[in-house]
């Protein structure tokens, strides 16, 4: 880390202490804690394998399930595991890439609306959307050229929708423009063009149909 931490805090239930308070109060056993560094990043865990911590932030509610978390940097850095939906909800938004996991449920977060995964980074001027929810399973195979007790492994049974089976993007999030000013171009493994359908949504957001053979897309 390029920071230091400027200060550690643990939750009681009903207000923060300090590090000296909290252990004189045995309240380091509800596992809630806070840490701020000096260029403000703030980041809180919930240690307590049991009980969920929700923590009021920015205007919302995060319900912090065993062992879940928050990031924020204000205007910089958003990321969560958190309860959503019923089900836990994992996000990074940073200036270079987003990422979304809602696991078996929709959910949306800045850009992007999934259910599954998908990672949306930057790529020179364009964005690159990668789905990445369940890719199937490893199998090993013998690689090329090599003796037959060198093993490596490759997926085997790769969905058609990589894992994703919803995805919409908010293009004017993302980009500042309406969907029918971005082009939008699907690219196999090889990086060859592939042709793609897309529905524009009532509210002006992009759904991107899965394609056979296409590991990314490229919006520009």
């Amino acid at each position: 880390l390029v920071d230091t931490a400027r200060e550690i805090r643990y939750h009681n239930g009903r207000a923060f202490l300090s590090t000296s308070r909290a252990l004189a109060d045995d309240s380091l056993r509800l596992g809630r804690v806070y840490v701020r560094y000096t260029q403000g990043l703030g980041v809180w865990v919930n240690y307590n394998a049991e009980r969920p911590w929700r923590i009021r932030k920015g205007g919302r509610v995060y319900e912090l399930p065993p062992y879940g978390w928050l990031i924020e940097k204000p205007g910089s850095i958003l990321a969560y595991s958190a309860r959503r939906e019923g089900a836990r909800v994992d996000f990074v938004r940073c200036p270079e890439y987003s990422y979304l996991n809602t696991g078996g449920v929709r959910a949306a977060e800045g850009p992007l609306e999934v259910e599954g995964a998908a990672w949306l980074k930057r790529e020179g001027e364009a964005w690159r959307l990668i789905p990445c929810g369940d890719l199937g399973t490893w199998e090993r195979f013998p690689p090329p050229g090599l003796p037959a007790n060198f093993q490596d492994f490759r997926l085997a049974g790769v969905p058609a929708d990589r894992g994703c089976r919803h995805l919409v993007l908010d293009t004017q999030a993302l980009l500042g423009k309406p969907a029918a000013q971005l082009r939008v171009v699907g690219r196999t493994e090889s990086g060859a063009a592939r042709p793609i359908r897309t529905r524009l949504l009532d509210d002006g957001r992009l759904q991107i149909i899965p394609g056979e053979d296409v590991v990314d897309y490229l919006i520009r």
